[in-house]
């Protein structure tokens, strides 16, 4: 059962639950959810996902295994939503805690609080650019680990990949585990380690750890997961797919298929069973993929 905190909620109301089939014959089946800018989606429970929206500082909830249910609200920050990546911008489970990285009205500084049960600063971190701020949450032993793009207006910080304590001060220093990023909002956690798919200014350099990115065109790395097979799932906000590739110990990217065609523009989670929680600027969609093209 999802814990009691999630389940003492104040309902939204969201028009448009839609359930479709993409039409050909052992094709995805897809749920949608209307949403205003959401990001970030996360399996905490069972078939329980969280997601924050963007633009409104909310953190909504959807219970997956009760069909037709609409998004219910979990908690709301303040936000700045200036420029083209401000806003609520990362979610993260520790310990049945929920955790957000979001740009502060008024100075502008990106910050990483507990959100609920409680609402508590966990880091006070540098100011932000309108553009390239990352802040994407993942956990690594307990640790939360945040992206920083590097337009973040502290040279040390620009463009890094750090962990923070969640239990920490406002004040702690975050550890910084790589460098030289442009954008690393899209990245996962494979056997221990971190992997960035960067997101690069016009695709110059849109890399896979410190490969270059086996594409013709910009595909603007929004989000990424690991798939059971070892292989990464990366969605492009330009084209709205979900690739896969394999990166092997040398760096060798490969690309191996594509697994979901259309709405992976902003954030995505494996789920059981082989589904996905996907969402773009106006919906969130579970995607019950059973083929893939490549």
């Amino acid at each position: 059962m999802p814990h009691p905190w999630l389940r003492s909620v104040v309902k939204i109301a969201i028009a448009g639950l839609v359930v479709a089939c993409d039409g050909r014959a052992g094709g995805p089946t897809v749920t949608s959810w209307k949403a205003e800018s959401p990001v970030s989606p996360v399996a905490i429970e069972g078939d329980t996902v969280l997601y924050a929206e963007r633009l409104s500082g909310r953190v909504m909830r959807i219970d997956l295994d009760r069909p037709g249910s609409e998004p219910t609200l979990v908690a709301h920050v303040d936000v700045d939503s200036t420029g083209e990546q401000r806003g609520l911008i990362g979610l993260a489970v520790v310990a049945d805690k929920v955790y957000g990285a979001w740009t502060r009205p008024g100075d502008l500084r990106l910050v990483v609080g507990e959100v609920q049960p409680q609402s508590r600063l966990v880091w006070l971190g540098p100011e932000t650019g309108t553009k390239a701020v990352g802040g994407h949450l993942e956990v690594l032993d307990s640790r939360l680990v945040l992206g920083m793009g590097e337009l973040v207006r502290q040279p040390d910080l620009a463009g890094t990949i750090v962990t923070l304590d969640p239990a920490g001060p406002p004040e702690q220093t975050p550890t910084i585990v790589s460098s030289g990023w442009h954008n690393p909002f899209a990245f996962v956690i494979r056997d221990g380690e971190v992997i960035v798919a960067d997101n690069a200014p016009d695709g110059e350099d849109e890399r896979l750890g410190s490969t270059r990115l086996p594409e013709g065109a910009q595909r603007a790395p929004s989000a990424a997961v690991l798939l059971p097979d070892g292989r990464i799932g990366i969605c492009g906000y330009r084209d709205g797919q979900m690739r896969a590739y394999t990166l092997a110990a040398d760096g060798t990217i490969e690309r191996a298929g594509t697994i979901i065609t259309t709405g992976c523009a902003t954030g995505a989670e494996a789920l059981p069973g082989g589904r996905y929680l996907i969402t773009d600027e106006a919906a969130v969609r579970l995607v019950d993929p059973t083929s893939s093209d490549g």
